[in-house]
């Protein structure tokens, strides 16, 4: 598994949190995407999904699964509701 197919499998599953999928994401205004917010909650739990599923998937360390799926969801994740 590559990279970036890793990193559409991981913002595909945190996509779907709000109802879309990856294309569909990939397909909207900026402005558009940046509507769709999740709760902590849900980064929390999606976060820890990615970083196991990436360990599995990557056979990385936890702590360096944990540093690529916090730049994942930083660069182009969803917004959270403060």
């Amino acid at each position: 598994m590559t990279n970036k197919e890793l990193a559409i499998i991981l913002l595909d599953k945190q996509y779907s949190i709000v109802g879309l999928s990856f294309e569909e994401a990939c397909n909207m205004e900026r402005e558009e995407f940046i509507a769709y917010k999740m709760t902590l909650e849900q980064q929390r739990e999606w976060s820890e999904w990615a970083v196991d599923f990436a360990v599995k998937k990557k056979r990385w360390s936890k702590k360096l699964a944990k540093k690529e799926v916090a730049m994942l969801d930083f660069q182009h994740g969803l917004s959270l509701i403060l």
